[in-house]
């Protein structure tokens, strides 16, 4: 009878008994109390795939570096066997852009596990494109990280000082960049629009507006 989607660029999107809704995201497991972050730290959580960019984030990041910006940086994530030479390849050009002290690879952790991942980084960085409206995006924000992303559904809602220009490494590394160099009250200006958009697509809200489709 109606169909439940997240993104207004899902391929769902078109039919007209599709209804538009919140992420859901539990922010009573996810939430900035008692974070540790690493200064400069950014973080990268999701599949070592193509489809995910990683690739993106490295270049940017050898970028930032050939530049003497200050951060280390995590890529954290799962690898499916097909995607192992891009893995192989990604972690290659890394040490090619001499990241190797600044830049750790980890496998993919338990979802239980990833709060304290998220408390412990000042950035979160997601490269999916529009449509692939990625749930992380959301337990990064309301962990308190900074947020950087590409999807349209998510940066037409938060600062634009955390939306780069265009997809390219020069953009995100520019975007890094001036989110590296904010002093601590632009940071929290900067948040206060993301602390805003979790509310919004928070498991609370999820849940009310499904009973109210379903006219529970």
């Amino acid at each position: 009878d109606t169909i439940f989607c997240t993104s207004v660029h899902s391929y769902t999107a078109r039919y007209k008994k599709t209804v538009i809704m919140p992420i859901g995201v539990d922010t009573r497991l996810f939430s900035s109390a008692n974070a540790a972050r690493a200064p400069g730290s950014i973080l990268f959580l999701g599949r070592m795939a193509p489809s995910k960019r990683p690739d993106v984030l490295v270049e940017a990041l050898g970028l930032l570096a050939a530049q003497k910006v200050p951060f280390t940086a995590t890529l954290c994530g799962p690898v499916l066997a097909k995607d192992e030479p891009y893995l192989a390849a990604l972690k290659k050009r890394a040490e090619a852009l001499a990241l190797s002290d600044r830049l750790v690879f980890r496998e993919g952790i338990p979802h239980a596990k990833t709060p304290a991942l998220y408390i412990s980084h000042e950035i979160f960085v997601n490269l999916s494109a529009s449509g692939m409206y990625d749930k992380t995006l959301f337990e990064a924000a309301a962990s308190g990280c900074l947020v950087v992303a590409l999807s349209r559904d998510f940066t037409q809602n938060v600062d634009t000082r955390l939306v780069p220009e265009d997809e390219s490494a020069q953009a995100l590394a520019k975007t890094l960049k001036g989110i590296l160099a904010m002093p601590a009250q632009e940071r929290v200006v900067a948040g206060r629009s993301l602390e805003a958009h979790t509310h919004t697509n928070s498991l609370d809200a999820l849940t009310l507006r499904l009973a109210d489709e379903m006219a529970l």
